[in-house]
């Protein structure tokens, strides 16, 4: 009866569409009248990254600056600024209105990408059941509302899964140049994304499709694309900087970060503390603080941001390699703090209630792929990456925000495990 009443649903091409406007009248509403009256009640701080700022500088200068500063900075990746001033010039400066409001249309489109990527992969109704479970997932709609680059990253990375869909489906040069491109803009908007830039030509040599491998010359393709992406912005750090920054700097402060957030949790006795990421993140603040403080102010903003963040990773190396059960007890505390750690105990419970089903199905569809040994197949990638998105953090820094990233991915991974039960008619690979 089930299969039934989805089979009649999804048989209508309007129906991916219909669920999508709802998505995106959800999004509007809780962004235009929640949000406003929420924000204050649980300090949900609108944009903490100085991402607006960063937009403002390269409409008004042209330059990627914390404006009204305009010395250049190396701290951010230059995608998600070009989006916000994008709105920001469409919208003659309508601030934050203007962005939010794209970032609810960038949910709608999360919705109906999934269910695109899903259905060319798996099947008709699992595609369609993933996109419902992420038309209503409240930790994707909480981002709308913030110039947090959270959403944005994630459109990108369900975008870049429907171009890997389209080149397994039908592997030639074109789709291997758009699963490049896509992967080079991925690693401009999160410096993370870089490792998938070779992880996945590396992972296409030992896959079949239709036993038949895939040829090397399309995953240097691939390779090609994204570092020509990729190779303009490292060039314009070199010309500021004399340094080859990829694509920013970060790695050390976010270390700290990481340090501190472990400092706290094995020094408190309050659970309160110990799951209050607001609580944590100031234990390393002072020592943070007093590093930029030996600088001249008189120098160059990337110099100071190039030797701050220089000396934070130089620390942070010099205590693991004094305390190396810390960077263990980091590792492992991270691992969980990944998916759950909010900003107050609170949120972090509602955050468990939400992330932790999530997880432990994404955990059983991968077992099931590894047991019906598609591991080496499409379907196996798109389980690999979020993995490797989730070990890249846990030496460093972590707490459930950077997990929001993976939540459209693994949502449609994690009702895998449903394909045989749910089969339709339509044409899978």
């Amino acid at each position: 009866m089930i299969i039934r009443l989805l089979n009649n649903i999804t048989s209508k091409k309007y129906s991916i569409f219909i669920l999508a406007t709802i998505g995106l009248i959800i999004a509007l509403c809780f962004t235009f009248i929640v949000y406003p009256s929420i924000s204050k009640q649980y300090n949900a701080v609108l944009d903490p990254d100085l991402h607006g700022n960063l937009g403002y500088g390269l409409l008004k200068t042209g330059t990627l600056a914390f404006h009204p500063d305009t010395e250049p900075t190396l701290v951010r990746g230059p995608v998600y600024p070009i989006f916000i001033a994008f709105c920001l010039a469409i919208s003659n400066g309508l601030w934050p209105y203007s962005i939010q409001f794209a970032q609810c249309i960038l949910f709608a489109l999360i919705i109906l990408t999934m269910f695109f990527t899903a259905k060319t992969i798996w099947n008709r109704n699992v595609a369609f059941i993933a996109s419902v479970l992420c038309t209503l997932h409240p930790f994707l709609i909480w981002y709308t509302s913030r110039i947090w680059v959270e959403l944005f990253a994630a459109f990108l990375l369900i975008l870049h899964y429907w171009a890997l869909s389209l080149f397994f489906k039908k592997p030639s040069y074109k789709t291997a140049l758009i699963v490049g491109v896509m992967g080079g803009i991925l690693a401009l908007t999160k410096q993370t994304f870089l490792f998938f830039t070779i992880i996945i030509p590396l992972f296409m040599l030992c896959i079949k499709i239709d036993n038949r491998k895939i040829p090397i010359r399309q995953s240097m393709i691939l390779i090609f694309a994204s570092f020509i992406i990729i190779l303009p912005w490292t060039a314009r750090n070199y010309a500021i900087s004399g340094k080859i920054i990829p694509v920013h700097l970060l790695a050390g402060i976010n270390l700290q970060i990481g340090d501190g957030v472990t400092e706290g949790f094995i020094n408190s006795s309050s659970m309160d503390k110990r799951l209050s990421f607001a609580y944590l993140w100031d234990i390393s603040l002072q020592r943070r603080s007093e590093i930029y403080k030996k600088f001249p102010e008189k120098i160059s903003l990337w110099e100071k941001e190039y030797k701050a963040d220089k000396e934070m990773i130089a620390q942070s190396f010099s205590r693991y390699a004094k305390e190396p059960f810390f960077l263990i007890k980091k590792i492992i505390l991270n691992s969980w703090m990944f998916w759950i750690l909010g900003e107050n105990l609170k949120k972090t419970m509602i955050i468990s209630v939400i992330q932790l089903p999530i997880l432990i199905f994404f955990l059983i569809s991968f077992a099931l792929i590894i047991v019906k040994k598609k591991f080496f197949t499409i379907k196996g990638l798109f389980f690999i990456l979020p993995l490797i998105y989730y070990m890249l953090h846990l030496p460093i820094v972590c707490n459930a925000r950077y997990s929001s990233v993976l939540a459209p991915v693994m949502i449609m991974c994690c009702v895998t495990f449903l394909e045989s039960r749910l089969s339709d008619s339509s044409n899978t690979k």
